[in-house]
């Protein structure tokens, strides 16, 4: 359903605002986010047909309103993708309430108004939990693993990534499960920042970013972490003789500036409690 460009602006600037007012961050989980909002209710029932997931009511003065969940659909905290459909769903009822559709009863509609308005709850949801924003900035190596990190079925992921024309290639690369790390090197075995195993345990989604000592291309300090005396010649300050090498305290590989653990072999690096002090990491 193609919604009109005027209608998606006016999606976009209530999203927008409701975002910023209750200072919503990714992932959003529904039913947590529900519970902030002082004038919508969230409540279950058995009374629904097996296919009718959730309906939002609203006061005739529209100053509050109900989500009405199908008992049936509510799994959670969520254990799969399916269980994760009941966030989209509660995120579509939300658009429904905060775009002012419920100020007219389903009979004062025409067919083509409530199929325009299904779909704008729908782009309202899609946006909330999955935003362009952020999902330029996930690893893809897994599929599953973003829609489970972003709260929403599989199928819905694949159904935004289509509507954006959201391309894939340069999205897959090796992201820390643990810490979110991801600036590996080949050689790479264990996680600079954590010190787990990548083997299998490489698929995370969401990237961070660590600060650490700047190096040359040669991996060795600009300046000294201690007392910021520029390296010149040699392996140690003049002054203070730290290390100029982040080294491996077993096997002294050298090691990226950000790094507590060897990328090699997994034990502490020299820079582990300086990194530790100065960044607070």
């Amino acid at each position: 359903m193609d919604i009109p460009l005027y209608r998606q602006q006016y999606v976009a600037l209530v999203l927008s605002s409701f975002v910023q007012s209750y200072d919503i961050q990714a992932p959003v989980d529904c039913i947590s986010l529900i519970k902030r909002l002082p004038h919508i209710t969230l409540l279950e029932t058995d009374a629904f047909q097996k296919h009718v997931e959730a309906v939002s009511v609203a006061l005739p003065d529209c100053t509050s309103a109900f989500i009405i969940v199908n008992r049936h659909f509510v799994h959670y905290p969520y254990t799969c993708s399916k269980h994760r459909r009941l966030n989209f769903t509660l995120a579509h009822e939300l658009g429904h309430i905060l775009l002012q559709h419920l100020a007219l009863s389903s009979e004062q509609k025409t067919p083509h108004m409530c199929t325009v308005e299904d779909a704008e709850a729908s782009l309202f949801a899609s946006s909330l939990l999955m935003p362009l924003s952020l999902l330029q900035t996930l690893n893809f190596r897994s599929l599953e693993k973003v829609a489970q990190a972003l709260h929403v079925s599989q199928a819905a992921l694949s159904m935004r990534l289509s509507q954006l024309n959201f391309s894939l290639r340069g999205r897959r690369k090796k992201v820390c499960a643990h810490c979110h790390f991801s600036e590996f090197t080949p050689t790479t075995h264990f996680c600079p920042i954590c010190g787990h195993s990548i083997q299998n345990n490489d698929n995370g989604v969401l990237m961070h970013p660590y600060v650490g000592i700047a190096q040359n291309k040669f991996r060795k300090a600009i300046d000294c972490p201690k007392c910021a005396m520029p390296y010149a010649h040699g392996t140690t300050c003049t002054i203070c003789q730290t290390p100029a090498f982040n080294a491996c305290v077993v096997c002294q590989h050298a090691n990226l500036g950000v790094a507590h653990y060897c990328e090699i072999c997994g034990n502490a690096t020299v820079y582990a409690q300086l990194l530790s002090t100065l960044f607070n990491a």
